[in-house]
């Protein structure tokens, strides 16, 4: 990983008239070289300085990086910047030989011919845009041998809390060159940025600051003139640049709404009103008004151990669930098929559970090709139910001939639905999931052959299992739309741990007469109205004198700006349609309109800068080379970004040495490098096919550890074709047969159960728990056998509370797959297999409810004479229900605690139903917890 690329061109002539009559066109990319040609260049990173301003949620970062030209020739150069999300560029200049070169904003081909024009006069000129993947691009002009250039970059993002805390990265990289070995002879004019790297940052907040710390580097901070304020410097980055740099603050009251306020010199003002609702309330209670889909990929690919994986996934993913939710289940394939009639969602029950339980018993991958956007659009074409949010998990391991619009339809959809995506396989289109999570505020795993589908998928789903609050609005009170603009103006839901941030932009006139401002969020959790508001004092506002120092207004345009490409602004409607009258045409003008007003860079403006010289016209073509970048060991491995608090993206780099090989490897297919971060850029670069494995925001973006968002293992360098397979309305490539695919590795098998263990005794005498021995009755207490009376212990049944247990088992019922959608409620077969790990076991005798089948006894190994004589409270089935749960939770807990995953909301469901059970029968819900430990403990 690196800061960017960069790519030297070397003039050689070609001849036509000169001076030349009429301006140069923008130099093509040329090819390299021909490949027996070695050619030897090199622009190290000598140096790098970053620094962010952060006001509460909003961030400004500088990052001023130098390199020098130690090569014998001189190059022009193209700088490449891969930005972090929704981050947006609002300055960029740099020096070069001493001379500093300020750029301009302009409309894109405004700016174009100016450069054009610069290059054929002979004068100095860059040319810095927005490419189509969201990075930044840039040509520097030409450097001179043993020369050095200082780029200044300056962009501004938006930062996430995670949980109490607010959390800033730095992608860190051990490749840094130094002047020294580069080349000793260079005198460096190193423009304030000293030879390595120093990052510091200022911090200030609307409530007291109670610590700022670093999980991965030594760091000093203090405390500024007040209580709110903190400079932080990060120490001994010379000897860990190998290593990501973090940076975490908290502030005292984290849940308190917060106000950003600045003029600039003209007196307009504009204000970031900031959001973070407290929900643990609802989260304790488990909840949950939300709409979950899972959308699977049916196809003939899938078919073996893909459909399998999936399948033993859902029947995890189905227990886990609240009973406030809704929930569907829809297959695709060259058609596509729903759960529930009419693709509409049911709430979830005993029966719809029973219905889901048998649909998944009998999938089967036979629905031919992959054709994706029919069922988006069909999901997109119902309306979300009021106070609910909806959420799409999307599994697939196919390509579709139309990914563009299935990228766009879940993007205008992403004010009220968000998709997780799960590639499977080596042959999955990449750009496909990676950009469908993206653009719809979801999170996308990438999941090889043959590992464990289970963990990722149940890693989202409690992600997605949080509390939130639905069809939100913003208003500021007495002002019409002509009076103030507002963004965003669709704004997606708010889950529990969340923020979210408008920003509000008033002209001068208008800020003068109205000093104070009342602004108020509304929404709703599942029925129940909820409202928050904001007191702003615009005199209270900071005045900014200079506007390179502006910060809320280059957000606010950043904002602005997003909503009008992402199809979310108030000239659209909140399907992402355009409203009534207006043209896309009209929309483009706003955007560029907007952009010119702010200052920030947009796909249809670019900053320009000329440097004038002694007019000496370019003689020749350019040939362009590019300088790759030699990536580090551990950028194969899996590795942690924060998608949404990114503060760099991968800020410390070198450029180093390359040679072009003799043999270059062939082009993917389809290009894949989009904008997901430097290590995607970088490694699915133009010479190399090996697959990235970035790793991004985890889980933990709200309340968990540092996991990874992306979650990839190495792809192959060198794939074999695999015959597409063609049907109606998309395509798909087939999957390699299994015995070409490398073996899963240990850690992650999925389709394995460990070699069966001679029977244990237990504390009661009988076998440990799923040993399949005798009990101290005489009896099975395993997976099958015989119970206290005398019987042969089923799996499955009807328990004291009508589903599940002892005694009694239900037989499997077929669920027709010719129709499109499932009409009967099939009942499920109730036969959970006897190889899976314990923990998987007892998740799927799990009621609707969170109690559990009685079932779960023998997989423990406790019959239910053992059961009664150790009840803490009362008797009867309802105590023994209660107790067997208590009993799982402890047991799962104590004994499990690798699998914590896949059976983190399982435990969570069944604590509920416990405590609401407990209240009912007016005990301490303690007193089960207490004695299931007990019992645990000697087992």
């Amino acid at each position: 990983m690196c800061l960017g690329r960069v790519y030297c061109r070397r003039p050689y002539p070609i001849p036509y008239p000169h001076p030349h009559p009429h301006p140069v066109p923008h130099p093509p990319i040329i090819a390299p070289p021909k490949q027996e040609e070695k050619v030897l260049s090199s622009i190290p990173l000598v140096g790098a300085h970053i620094h962010s301003e952060i006001s509460d949620l909003s961030a400004k970062v500088r990052v001023s990086q130098r390199f020098i030209n130690n090569g014998k020739e001189t190059l022009e150069l193209t700088y490449e910047f891969p930005l972090p999300q929704d981050a947006s560029v609002c300055s960029f200049s740099a020096e070069i030989e001493g001379k500093k070169i300020k750029s301009i904003l302009k409309e894109k081909n405004k700016a174009r011919e100016d450069f054009d024009d610069a290059i054929a006069s002979g004068h100095g000129a860059y040319l810095a845009e927005k490419e189509e993947n969201g990075n930044f691009k840039s040509s520097i002009g030409s450097l001179p041998p043993s020369k050095e250039v200082l780029l200044i970059l300056e962009y501004v993002v938006s930062l996430h809390y995670d949980g109490h805390q607010i959390h800033l990265e730095v992608k860190g990289d051990d490749q840094v060159t130094s002047a020294k070995e580069s080349n000793q002879n260079v005198k460096m004019e190193n423009g304030g940025v000293e030879e390595g790297i120093t990052v510091t940052s200022h911090i200030t907040t609307s409530s007291p600051i109670v610590e700022v710390s670093s999980p991965t580097h030594q760091i000093d901070w203090k405390k500024g003139s007040n209580d709110r304020e903190a400079n932080v410097t990060f120490k001994n980055l010379s000897n860990s640049l190998n290593k990501d740099l973090c940076l975490s603050f908290q502030v005292s009251e984290p849940y308190a709404p917060t106000f950003n306020a600045e003029k600039d010199s003209e007196g307009n003002a504009t204000v970031a009103v900031s959001f973070h609702p407290d929900l643990k309330t609802e989260e304790s209670n488990d909840e949950v008004f939300t709409e979950l889909i899972f959308l699977v990929d049916c196809s003939g690919s899938m078919s073996g151990s893909p459909i399998k994986a999936v399948n033993q996934t859902l029947q995890i993913f189905l227990r886990s669930l609240p009973e406030t939710c809704l929930f569907n289940i829809i297959d695709f394939g060259s058609t596509s098929k729903s759960l529930f009639p009419n693709y509409e969602s049911k709430k979830y029950s005993e029966s719809t559970l029973d219905s889901a339980v048998a649909d998944v018993e009998k999938k089967t991958a036979s629905l031919g090709g992959t054709d994706l956007l029919p069922p988006l659009q069909k999901i997109f074409g119902k309306a979300t139910v009021q106070g609910y949010s909806r959420q799409i998990f999307l599994l697939t391991d196919g390509q579709v001939s139309n990914s563009k619009e299935c990228i766009q339809e879940c993007a205008k959809n992403a004010h009220d639905t968000r998709v997780f995506t799960f590639g499977i396989g080596n042959d999955v289109d990449v750009n496909l999931v990676r950009n469908i999570a993206k653009e719809s505020n979801g999170v996308c795993e990438l999941l090889p052959y043959g590992s464990n589908f289970e963990e990722p998928v149940m890693r989202q789903l409690i992600r997605a299992l949080k509390p939130s609050i639905s069809n939100l609005s913003f208003n500021v009170e007495g002002l019409t739309a002509n009076e103030v603009q507002t963004t965003p103006f669709h704004p997606p839901p708010i889950y529990a741990g969340d923020r979210v941030v408008f920003y509000i932009n008033l002209d001068k006139p208008i800020a003068s007469k109205h000093q104070k401002l009342e602004t108020k969020l509304n929404g709703y959790i599942g029925t129940k109205a909820f409202t928050q508001s904001v007191q702003v004092d615009l005199s209270a506002s900071k005045t900014v004198a200079n506007k390179d120092d502006l910060l809320v207004a280059y957000l606010y345009g950043s904002s602005a700006i997003q909503d009008f490409e992402k199809k979310r602004s108030y000239l659209h409607t909140a399907s992402g349609k355009l409203a009534n009258g207006i043209s896309q045409s009209q929309v483009d003008k706003k955007t560029l309109d907007t952009s010119l007003k702010t200052g920030i860079l947009c796909k249809s403006t670019a900053f320009v800068a000329v440097e004038e010289r002694d007019g000496v016209a370019v003689e020749g073509v350019p040939k362009q080379m590019e300088l790759k970048t030699e990536e580090s060991q551990e950028s194969g491995k899996k590795k942690k970004q924060l998608q949404d608090n990114s503060f760099g993206g991968g800020l410390l780099s070198s450029i180093k040495n390359s040679s072009l090989k003799k043999s270059a490897p062939k082009m993917r297919e389809k290009d894949t490098s989009a904008s997901f971060g430097l290590a995607d850029t970088l490694a699915m670069s133009m010479n190399s096919r090996r697959a990235a494995i970035p790793a991004d925001l985890s889980d933990g973006s709200e309340d968990d550890e540092w996991e990874d968002e992306y979650s990839a293992a190495p792809m192959e360098l060198e794939k074999k074709q695999v015959q597409m397979q063609r049907n109606e309305g998309g395509s798909d490539r087939a999957r390699k047969s299994e015995s070409a695919l490398p073996p899963p590795p240990p850690s992650q098998s999925y389709s394995h159960a460990p070699p069966p263990a001679a029977p244990r005794v237990s504390a009661f005498g009988g076998p440990s728990p799923g040993s399949g021995g005798v009990s101290a009755f005489g009896n099975s207490s395993g997976g099958g056998g015989v119970s206290a009376f005398g019987s042969p212990k089923p799996i499955g049944g009807v328990s004291a509370f009508g589903r599940g247990g002892f005694g009694m088992s239900s037989s499997p019922v077929s669920v027709s797959t010719s129709t499109s959608t499932t009409t009967s409620s099939p009942k499920a077969s109730g036969v959970i297999d006897p190889n899976l790990p314990i923990a998987s076991r007892l998740v799927q005798c799990q009621n609707a409810n969170g109690s559990f089948k009685d079932v779960a006894l023998s997989i423990l190994g406790i019959s239910k004479d053992e059961l009664k004589n150790n009840l803490p409270n009362g008797s009867g089935s309802e105590a023994e229900a209660i107790f067997l749960a208590a009993l799982v939770c402890a047991y799962l807990e104590s004994k499990c605690q690798k699998d914590q995953t896949s059976w983190t909301l399982v435990v969570k469901k069944a604590r509920n139903w416990i405590k609401k059970e407990s209240e009912r029968l007016k005990v301490e819900a303690s007193s089960w917890d207490q004695a299931a430990v007990n019992v645990v403990a000697c087992l």
